[in-house]
């Protein structure tokens, strides 16, 4: 429960009345990511920063698989 009382707190300072209208984002949806903002909801950014993550991953190991078999 700490996640979404420092994003309430967080969206607080900026924006009091939208931090009492909306809900904090569910804590599966934010743990991997930093807090969305209200505007934006949970599915816009995650989707995004997945792909990335995931692309950057692909490339990453096809680096890796290819200086191996340079060494070899």
């Amino acid at each position: 429960m700490e996640p979404a009382t420092v994003w309430h707190s967080a969206l607080g300072r900026r924006l009091p009345s939208l931090a009492r209208a909306q809900p904090p984002p569910p804590l599966s949806s934010m743990s991997p990511l930093p807090p969305t903002p209200p505007g934006t909801g949970p599915g816009a950014g995650g989707r995004f920063s997945h792909g990335s993550e995931e692309e950057k991953r692909g490339k990453l190991n096809r680096r890796v698989e290819e200086e191996g078999e340079r060494k070899r």
